[in-house]
């Protein structure tokens, strides 16, 4: 019995020894764990082994410039290295589509001192198509102008099916586009107390105006915007 009770407690020592040593190899004294790794190993199991919820990334925002040159110049050459990795991947996406075309639709309005603000570029996002925007401030309301280049793999009965499946009405309204009056079929629908003009400027290019006014006063806004083509090009040969 005595040499039972001495073998046990020889293995019971030997046990203890194993695992002491076995946690300071683990643990080093004084160093925290990387909290940050251990976080992702658990996001990562998690996410592979239920159907839970995960923390979704905000995608990439649109970019507001204080004008259409410097929206221009971001375009041709800009320097993305300050954005994450997702953000560069979007943003140069948008540039690309930009540059393929080789302009850019400016709007502008007919009434003098009535100028363009915040002149915005939208990456493609999930139900946004690659655009450049506007804002114009006429009788003390706000309109907002987005030019929209159609995606790829997508037409102009795909875009107006997708984004205009129900509409009020319609309109026939004369556009300046790049110099030359064009008639334009628009549909309009009313949401959140704004009213939504869409419309097609070309085979590839679209845009969608909206304001808190009725549709006449909409009707009667469009009537007085410009759409001019914005070459990138002439910045290019200004450069060199």
């Amino acid at each position: 019995m005595k040499e039972k009770s001495l073998f046990n407690s020889i293995a019971l020592i030997f046990a203890f020894s194993f695992l002491l040593c076995s946690c300071q190899k683990t643990i080093k004294p004084g160093v925290l764990p990387d909290t940050e790794k251990v976080e992702s190993a658990v996001s990562t199991g998690f996410n592979e082994k239920s159907e839970g919820p995960s923390p979704l990334a905000a995608p990439p925002q649109p970019l507001r410039f204080d004008s259409f040159e410097s929206a221009r110049d971001f375009i041709i050459s800009a320097e993305l290295s300050s954005y994450s990795e997702k953000e560069q991947e979007a943003y140069e996406k948008m540039n690309r589509v930009f540059r393929k075309d080789g302009f850019f639709y400016r709007a502008s309005y007919r009434e003098e001192g009535i100028p363009p603000r915040e002149i915005t570029l939208f990456p493609e996002a999930k139900y946004e198509d690659v655009g450049i925007g506007s804002w114009f401030v006429v009788d003390d309301v706000w309109y907002q102008f987005v030019v929209y280049h159609i995606r790829e793999g997508e037409d102009c009965v795909t875009v107006e099916n997708r984004l205009m499946n129900t509409s009020q009405g319609e309109y026939e309204i004369p556009v300046n586009v790049n110099q030359a009056l064009n008639t334009i079929l628009f549909r309009y629908r009313e949401a959140s107390g704004e009213v939504f003009f869409f419309g097609f400027l070309d085979d590839q290019h679209y845009f969608w105006i909206k304001g808190k006014a009725s549709e006449d006063r909409i009707g009667e806004i469009i009537r007085n915007i410009t759409f001019e083509k914005c070459l990138l090009e002439s910045i290019k040969t200004q450069a060199n």
